[in-house]
Parts: C-alpha cells; structure tokens; sequence
C-alpha cells in the first residue's frame, strides 16, 4: 500500500478537491476577521455604546479563548469530528452574529456576543487542525491554502471601508453578519476527512510543555504581545473616524499589519522612539553637545521626523522666547545631520489644572515655527480632547495619555503624514 504522503493517481482530483474548497473556508473565515476587527467597535459606537462598555465586550474574544476554547477544541478531537465542529461554529458564529445585530443595550450586546464568541474563537484552531490532517493525508502545501486566509483578510478589511463611507454606521454589523454567513455556506463544503488511530504520546507531549520553564515563557511572551495590542485593537478606528478618516483609509490602516507579516525580512516601516519623559528642550540640547545623540540621527538616517517638545520647558520656567530659540537650535542639529528627512512637529495636549488659554498661547510657539517650515503640525493643544472632555485618554495623573489616548494621537499622525505626500 502506498504512504499518505504518496496519493495514488485516482486521488489526485479529491486532493484538489479538498485544497480548493478548504482555501475558500480559510477565505471566508478571515473574511469575517477582516471585517470585524476594524469596524465592530465603531458599530458600537453607533449604536450608543460607551467606551467603558466597549472596552469590556472587545475583551470577550480574548476571554473565550482561554475558557470556553480549549473545552470545544478538546471535544471534537476526541470525538474525531473536526468537520462537523467547524460546521457548527461556523453556522452559530453567523447566527450569532446577526443576533447581536438585533442588540443595542449593553448587557444585551455584551451577552449576545459572548455567546458568538464562544463558538467563534475556536473555529481558527479548528481550522488549522482540519487543514494539518489534510495536509497528511493528500501531501498537500499548507502555505497556499493559509495564504487564501490572509488576502481575504484584506479583502474584507477593504470592502467593509468602502461600505462605511456609504451605509450607516450603525448598519456595519449586518457586513460583519453577511461575511459569517458566507463561512457558514463554505463550511459545507469540507470534505470529511477518514479516521486515524490517535495516539497517547502527542498527548503525553503537550502536558510536558506545561512543565517546561521555556515553552511557559513563550506563552507569557505571546500575552504580553497580544495584550500589547489590546487599546489598538479596541479604540484605533473610532478616534481614526472621529478625526474624518474615511472608511477605505482605515481599512488600510488595519491591512498595513497583515501585509507587514507577509513581507520580507527588514522590509516596511521602522520607528524609533527617541523621547524621555520629562525632559525639557534644555536637556535635549544638552545631548546634541555632547556629540553622541547626534551620531545617533546619523546613524538612523530617517525619512521622517517628529519634532513634539514644550510641555516641560512651561512648567520649568514659561519663557516663550527661549523656548523658541531652543526649538530652532534642535531642529537645525538634527536637520543637518539628517538632509533629507521630512519634518513634523507636535504641541502638548492641555494638562488638567492648566489654564487652557494660557498652555495654548505658549504651544502656539511650535504652531508659528511649523508654518515657518511648511511642515505639517500635530496640534494637539487645539485639536485632543482634555481629561475633562474624554476621560480615557489619560492616566491616573490627568497629563499622560493611555494606550487609547497614543491610539488617538496616532491617527492624527497618519493625516499629517498624508501632507506630507
């Protein structure tokens, strides 16, 4: 009898068979993903949900995923029934779906896509399960097939844009509904996979990575990542919107990252955090001087530049004048250092118990020195809301900003980027 690995003749069109229609299931799963991650926090937005409220249902995925995931994982490999799993999760996903769609009350929508969660979260693994066992049985490529999962990803993040500029946001969900639907459609073509002996040493492996000090710091390591992403995930388009970014331009904003994993080592966009928190313009130039921060530039070589500096040099001493002088001083050292890079610069949102006018007549000197240069300006004296107008863009302190707050900032910096062009 001839391995797996070697698929008689006759095989042949039911392994094409099974690529085919698992690559449109991958397709129409990450479909869904490409529509839901940028846009159903904005439906709940739309919808009258609050940010607390928000922040609490977009923890639900990441919730279910290690409570309710590993018991429906478990239960269809050991009743062997991956297909008819994926064929359930994928139904009660869409139907889930569509139910929360019928929700606008926070607890109701909170519940409703719990629920959805419960079987949705699982369905990648389950995926992943059902395509290795195919990729055993017919010698099949499992790149290619996972690739379908990623384009569609980007597909559905795209074509969901499009659609913000033009429906209702408060109808977005009823998108997020369709494209379940469609995975639901896709599942049924599956094809049944035979029934092979299962084996106690895999099992025995995996609880012996429980007991290794290495794989466990892996898994911390991958949680903090995850957890890293977690303000982006949850509030980066709404302030997108709110700052009049159009649908399709947010969409490619979540796309970047798919496309950024699918590119070639040191391609894309690197990013160098020069700040120190608390330093002043004085400190700044007090390390141009010394020659190594300078190198520093040299070495990177950046394209672009941004300059956001004052907040410090206010409460030190006030003395706009100075405060101008060293401003010009810094940027004429890293401008000749770096010829060619293209220059933003920033004010300092208003802190709480500021005078506002005051803090703003101050950041005004940064505004007068961008249109000086002809570069963009991110103005966040004029333009962030305070701590009293959105209280989760600050930390405990009321003057730094939160993950959600640098989540806002940064969407202002793609539109003063887009100037630039």
């Amino acid at each position: 009898m001839p391995s797996e690995s070697q698929i008689p003749i006759a095989s042949q069109d039911v392994s094409k068979r099974f690529a085919r229609r698992l690559a449109l299931f991958y397709g129409a799963t990450f479909g869904t993903v490409g529509t839901h991650l940028p846009f159903f926090t904005v439906w709940l937005k739309a919808v009258g949900i609050d940010a607390g409220w928000i922040g609490m249902i977009s923890a639900v995925p990441a919730l279910t995923r290690f409570t309710g995931l590993p018991f429906v994982t478990s239960a269809a490999e050991r009743r062997y029934s991956l297909r008819g799993a994926l064929i359930v999760a994928a139904f009660a996903t869409a139907v889930g779906f569509a139910v929360t769609g019928t929700q606008s009350l926070p607890l109701a929508v909170l519940v409703a896509y719990a629920a959805t969660c419960a079987l949705w979260t699982p369905m990648l693994p389950l995926t992943d399960a059902y395509a290795l066992r195919g990729v055993a049985r017919y010698g099949l490529n499992y790149g290619p097939m996972r690739l379908w999962g990623s384009a569609a990803f980007v597909v559905g993040a795209l074509a969901c844009g499009l659609l913000v500029d033009i429906v209702a946001a408060k109808h977005l969900i009823w998108v997020i509904a369709a494209m379940a639907a469609v995975g639901a459609l896709a599942s049924l073509g599956l094809q049944p996979l035979e029934r092979t002996k299962p084996t106690t040493t895999a099992i025995e492996g995996g609880r012996s990575l429980l007991r290794d000090p290495g794989f466990l710091a892996i898994i911390l390591a991958a949680a903090l990542t995850q957890g890293s992403h977690a303000a982006n995930y949850a509030f980066a388009s709404i302030p997108w919107q709110g700052l009049g970014l159009g649908g399709l331009t947010i969409a490619g904003l979540w796309v970047l990252g798919v496309l950024a994993e699918s590119g070639e080592p040191g391609s894309g966009t690197s990013v160098y955090n020069l700040s120190w928190s608390g330093s002043s313009t004085t400190d700044w130039l007090g390390w141009i001087e010394k020659g190594g921060f300078i190198d520093l530039v040299r070495q990177i070589d950046p394209d672009l530049v941004i300059l956001s500096l004052g907040g410090n040099d206010y409460w030190a001493d006030g003395d706009a004048a100075q405060f101008e002088a060293h401003l010009r001083r810094i940027h004429d050292s890293v401008a000749a250092a770096a010829p060619d890079a293209r220059w933003i610069l920033g004010t300092q949102p208003v802190p709480a118990n500021e005078s506002p006018e005051a803090w703003r007549a101050f950041q005004g000197t940064t505004v007068r020195y961008a249109e000086e240069l002809g570069a963009p300006v991110l103005n966040l004296a004029d333009d962030m809301p305070t701590v009293n107008q959105d209280r989760l863009l600050y930390s405990a302190d009321s003057t730094h900003l939160t993950d959600a707050g640098h989540a806002w900032i940064a969407g202002l910096a793609v539109m003063a980027v887009h100037e630039l062009r």
